[in-house]
């Protein structure tokens, strides 16, 4: 049975092909799976960035390199903790994907300030020591 997932279009969500999973195989990396499922290799947007912010949930939004296609224009791809998978989900048109994200970035915003804050309340660590680039961030702007 063909992969399927959700695709964002029209304030209502359907499932569709999976066309990325498809293309996404083992000898294949990111950037080439993402090409082969027709989309550009580089993030067109990313909330919550978990490599130079060390935040909890993440959403990186790839648009597709030829917009004239029925298929959907975006990919977001929300990230957990570094252990959990990478959920996928396609959005059909600009103004969904600006509709999808002020709903989801709120999300990523709240779970990087508990992060912060519960950081910033942890007593067994000294100040700067073990901290995310976000806690760092926050002491100074506090201090």
């Amino acid at each position: 049975m063909a992969a399927t997932a959700p695709c964002y279009a029209g304030g209502q969500w359907s499932q569709i092909h999976d066309f990325f999973d498809e293309a996404s195989t083992d000898d294949r990396d990111l950037e080439d799976a993402l090409k082969a499922a027709g989309f550009a290799p580089c993030p067109w947007s990313v909330i919550g960035d978990k490599q130079a912010l060390s935040v909890p949930l993440s959403l990186t939004v790839f648009a597709r390199t030829d917009l004239t296609s029925d298929k959907p224009h975006f990919l977001v791809q929300a990230e957990g903790d570094s252990h959990g998978p990478i959920a996928n989900a396609f959005v059909q048109t600009l103004p969904d994907l600006m509709e999808l994200l002020s709903r989801w970035a709120p999300a990523v915003q709240s779970a990087a300030v508990t992060a912060a804050v519960t950081g910033l309340h942890e007593a067994q660590h000294p100040p700067n020591k073990g901290d995310t680039a976000l806690t760092k961030a926050l002491r100074q702007f506090l201090s």
